[in-house]
């Protein structure tokens, strides 16, 4: 929808200024209540992401404002995507001693991505990390009392020099950022905002054969 046309100090000396020129059909998104912020790479203990924008550089991601705002020629750049990205999603809780997954890192159900890591702190007694979980608004359902979650980051590598070596590798993406993973039991209530669950190392064979049948809102 446009391109950044230069990056300048700004006269107080405290921020940079990035300059863009929107193109015909992105237009319309210089208006009030548009958000920006910046994807950039993240390199951490072990962990980086925003991976593709090593070889073409940060890119700039936008949520438009409402369809009728007035026009807005400056805005103030955000570090992390804004809430109203998953406005209306299911806020949860994960509590592990040792969470591996960052900020941004994806929620999987069944191998599809239906959330993602808001934040993670410390637990209220610090003797954990709490790991703040969006769902997306359409499978908020799949939540449910007694739902099971897992931590899929990185590869595991499992065997020996005889019987050979079995790599599993959830996908590139939680590989790179760290995941998470859930099942969850058929004939449950669906949890409430706020639930706080446990986090594991890995799952149990029990919750991988769990296969309720939940309905989801249609897709928009």
């Amino acid at each position: 929808m446009g391109e950044v046309t230069g990056v300048y100090l700004a006269k107080d000396e405290k921020r940079a200024v990035v300059r863009i020129r929107l193109s015909r059909y992105g237009a319309a998104l210089a208006r009030e209540g548009s958000q920006f912020w910046i994807v950039k790479p993240r390199v951490g203990l072990g962990q980086v992401t925003g991976l593709t924008t090593v070889l073409s550089g940060p890119e700039i991601n936008v949520v438009p404002g409402k369809a009728d705002g007035p026009t807005q020629t400056e805005f103030v750049g955000l570090d992390n995507p804004p809430s109203t990205v998953i406005e209306g999603g299911l806020k949860i809780i994960l509590r592990g001693e040792h969470p591996k997954m960052r900020v941004d890192a994806p929620v999987y159900y069944r191998g599809v991505e239906v959330g993602v890591v808001q934040k993670i702190d410390l637990a209220p007694n610090a003797l954990s990390a709490d790991v703040h979980v969006v769902i997306y608004p359409r499978f908020a359902p799949l939540v449910r009392e007694g739902s099971a979650f897992w931590d899929v980051s990185g590869v595991n590598v499992k065997g020996g020099i005889l019987k050979g070596l079995e790599v599993e590798l959830e996908s590139l993406r939680s590989f790179l950022s760290g995941g998470i993973e859930f099942a969850s039991p058929p004939g449950t209530p669906r949890a409430k905002p706020g639930t706080v669950f446990f986090l594991y190392g890995e799952p149990q064979k029990a919750w991988l054969a769990w296969a309720p049948k939940i309905p989801l809102a249609a897709e928009k």
